[in-house]
């Protein structure tokens, strides 16, 4: 990995530490999905949009800052971004859940990506061993809607 690429990420706080120079967010409206530039403490601005298909209902930024997970209303549910570019993003992957996702998180390591939807089942852990890319791992039947995903840091 570059040296110019590990400043970005420390100024993106991947891993800790850092500002978070863009901050992702999901909205019901328009594009579903906006990037947005904090690169000036205190300021945001626009940097990018992307039309994911639906409301866009969560966003998450990989740990490595190279990635965005966005979890959305219409199918395929799910929407992988890159952002290998700082401050822009491109389809990288999709995947199609078994209905509306509501939630979504990176693994600490970077290697799943928990998809929480409304329909059986109700869990989905993708794989994401192989960058800009994923496959399913495992499912899981919940009892009912699975909303916010959450990995434990160890």
């Amino acid at each position: 990995m570059s040296i110019s690429r590990l400043m970005q990420m420390g100024a993106a706080g991947a891993g800790g530490g850092g500002v978070g120079s863009y901050i992702a967010v999901a909205h019901i409206s328009g594009d579903g999905f906006v990037l947005l530039d904090h690169t000036t403490p205190g300021s945001v601005s626009l940097a990018a949009t992307y039309a994911v298909s639906g409301s866009g209902n969560d966003a998450a930024f990989s740990p490595d800052g190279n990635y965005i997970a966005v979890a959305h209303f219409n199918s395929p549910y799910f929407t992988l971004l890159d952002h290998t570019t700082p401050g822009s993003v491109s389809l990288a992957a999709t995947y199609t859940v078994t209905s509306a996702a509501f939630g979504t998180a990176f693994s600490p390591d970077g290697n799943y990506i928990g998809v929480g939807h409304l329909q059986g089942p109700e869990f989905t852990l993708l794989d994401h061993t192989t960058p800009g890319s994923v496959s399913l791992a495992a499912t899981y039947q919940l009892i009912n809607t699975g909303s916010g995903v959450a990995f434990s840091p160890n």
